[in-house]
């Protein structure tokens, strides 16, 4: 996904309260070595995105 849509667009999100999904979603972000669109991916493109000031 991010090489098809690009890190701007794409952003970590949850299934809570649903039991379903990763115990460890931000492990499973590093686990895939994206270097330095990481934080964009866990939380820079969030943050932007809902106009929140980190």
């Amino acid at each position: 996904m991010v090489e098809f849509a690009g890190p701007a667009r794409v952003l970590m999100g949850s299934d809570y309260p649903a039991p379903m999904g990763d115990e460890d979603p931000i492990g499973v972000v590093e686990a895939c070595q994206f270097g330095p669109v990481q934080e964009m991916i866990i939380g820079v493109t969030a943050t932007a995105l809902l106009r929140i000031n980190p």
